[in-house]
């Protein structure tokens, strides 16, 4: 669910609440089991919590100044055929993952592009990764980091490759940890749901 917004005119009516109800009530006729949605603002997760919603993805910022350029980090364009299976592998690993089908992969490389940015492959200790990154005035901000560890030496060779001396990464983080912030709410049509161990859930590439 996506840029729910009224008019200042006809705030407090709710108007909202009425659309919200109606979405939903359509989405579980439809046997969706779940929607979700970002809400814009911090103040906006009471909001959605009083209509239904739950907080279930959490966001943790980190920051790595690079070091020296590393002569053994290969970076180049990913490969859309070879993005989409390596980003299924790693999401199969969270309880929840929000996937992207190629087209909108697709989609997403072309707005990257269009920032300034890319989204760049890697081998790091003999397994793949990807970063879709974008160049900021004073740091390059990886929207998807796509390891099952962080590696200063890539990060390091990311800063270099735009010139740049900090990277900010943006990573899923479980409820409760000392510096996560709440990111992304669900919505369960399901009369009985599983809840399943594994990695924090995973949401990303959205316009947040």
């Amino acid at each position: 669910i996506y840029a729910v917004a009224t008019d200042p005119a006809f705030r407090s009516r709710g108007l909202s609440s009425q659309l919200l109800a109606e979405a939903h009530r359509r989405l579980s006729l439809e046997g969706l089991d779940f929607s979700v949605l970002v809400p814009a603002e911090r103040s906006l997760f009471d909001y959605y919590a009083a209509r239904g919603f739950r907080t279930e993805f959490f966001r943790c910022a980190q920051t790595v100044f690079a070091a020296s350029s590393p002569d053994d980090v290969d970076l180049s364009p990913a490969s859309l055929p070879a993005l989409l299976p390596l980003r299924d592998a790693l999401g199969a690993k969270s309880t929840l993952y929000g996937r992207w089908d190629q087209e909108a992969l697709a989609y997403q490389q072309r707005e990257t592009s269009l920032l300034g940015g890319e989204t760049l492959s890697f081998f790091w200790e003999g397994k793949p990764g990807y970063a879709v990154c974008h160049p900021t005035e004073n740091t390059v901000l990886i929207k998807e980091w796509g390891a099952s560890a962080v590696s200063t030496p890539v990060l390091s060779a990311i800063a270099h490759r735009f010139g740049k001396n900090t990277v900010q990464l943006d990573l899923p983080a479980s409820p409760g940890a000392g510096s996560a912030r709440p990111f992304a709410m669900t919505r369960w049509y399901c009369k009985e749901r599983k809840y399943e161990e594994g990695d924090p859930p995973v949401l990303s590439l959205v316009l947040d």
